[in-house]
């Protein structure tokens, strides 16, 4: 079975929110390594803590912009499908596994 691969144009505006938010989860994974052995176990386990609630709040972010964004498109989204953005090229890119559905 092949996988069929859909192209879309971003809006700018949708594009520049997509990459605040993606930026902000790309720091705090690289936060996250550095919080070990950095502080005493009591204020690493606090630290760490935080930084885990901000990246599932974050992710949280990602998934509601690309429901609203799909929505206001039209564009269908099944669970097994991916999607990629490139943000220079304001473009997403949409993999359906699964072309039978589509």
């Amino acid at each position: 079975m092949e996988n069929q691969v859909v192209k879309r144009k971003l809006s700018f505006a949708e594009t520049e929110r997509l990459q605040v938010i993606f930026q902000r989860k790309m720091a705090l994974l690289e936060i996250l390594p550095t919080i070990k052995g950095q502080f005493d176990n009591e204020s690493m386990d606090y630290l760490y803590e935080k930084v885990v609630h901000d990246l599932q709040q974050t992710n949280q972010l990602i998934h509601k912009w690309w429901l609203e964004v799909s929505e206001a498109h039209g564009w269908k989204y099944g669970e097994s499908d991916t999607w990629n953005v490139n943000f220079k090229e304001q473009e997403v890119t949409i993999i359906h596994a699964d072309s039978r559905k589509w």
